[in-house]
């Protein structure tokens, strides 16, 4: 138990030191980054010279604030374009610049879910999710190892 403690300990030190700090301003830059429509530095190419302030006046973490910018813009687009944009490469992009939007350089939005509801829609992501949560209920009502 006093070797895990430490080692622990350790662990979270180190991460500490190496780290960029955003989990300190989590929240504060979570609130900052799905403010879509007022902040568009989500849109830039090189995010870590225009990074908007967060509520407690600190430059939000660069990480934090565009990945959750990038997954508020996809649903969005999700919401607008429910079928998809037909191709798992560049959806993101494929939709912002139907609608005029310049995406810069970024490709997708770094979360699989909404990644591939962007590319092929509602439709196919519900018959995904089905699939997951059938394999679920199948699963909690095996009885023996092989039917698991």
């Amino acid at each position: 138990m006093v070797g895990l403690l430490i080692f622990s300990l350790g662990v979270w030190k180190t991460h500490a030191h190496f780290s960029t700090g955003g989990w300190t301003t989590l929240v504060p830059d979570i609130k900052t980054a799905i403010d879509v429509e007022n902040q568009f530095s989500w849109r830039t190419d090189n995010p870590e010279y225009v990074l908007p302030l967060n509520d407690q006046g600190q430059k939000v973490s660069g990480s934090t604030y565009m990945r959750v910018a990038w997954a508020v813009v996809g649903i969005q687009l999700i919401g607008r374009h429910p079928l998809g944009y037909g191709s798992i490469n560049s959806s993101y992009d494929g939709l912002l610049e139907l609608e005029g939007i310049d995406p810069g350089k970024h490709g997708q939005t770094h979360s699989g879910w909404v990644d591939f509801g962007l590319a092929y829609g509602l439709p196919r992501l519900a018959l995904l999710m089905g699939t997951f949560l059938a394999a679920l209920f199948l699963s909690a009502k095996a009885t023996t190892i092989n039917s698991l």
